[in-house]
């Protein structure tokens, strides 16, 4: 097997992972999100309260659609972050020969 081939198989095991359980939330990140939403012209529909999103609607014990699908967003975004951090993590061990390996130069 391939480095290449190995590292898309693991990325395809933490992205798995992120998927059951979820990457932390860095503010940096929600920032960007909240940027990009922004950008498409797209309301939150719900508000950051430190933990997650959720809406006025929520507060009162009934579910809002439109603030499940922000949090559907914020995982998606949140997540595809992290794998793409760890991502950079591996690549770098992988010390690459070719300088076009994930987009990386090869420094030693």
């Amino acid at each position: 097997m391939s480095e290449m081939s190995e590292l898309a198989d693991k990325m395809a095991t933490e992205a798995r992972r992120l998927g059951e359980v979820g990457s932390p939330a860095i503010e940096q990140e929600r920032a960007l999100f909240e940027a990009w939403m922004a950008g498409h012209c797209w309301a939150l529909s719900a508000h950051w309260n430190g933990h997650g999103y959720v809406s006025d609607l929520e507060t009162t014990g009934d579910l809002d659609p439109r603030a499940m699908g922000t949090r559907r967003l914020w995982a998606a975004w949140r997540d595809r972050a992290a794998l793409a951090a760890w991502a950079n993590g591996q690549a770098e061990t992988l010390r690459c020969a070719d300088p076009a390996c994930l987009g990386l130069r090869n420094d030693g």
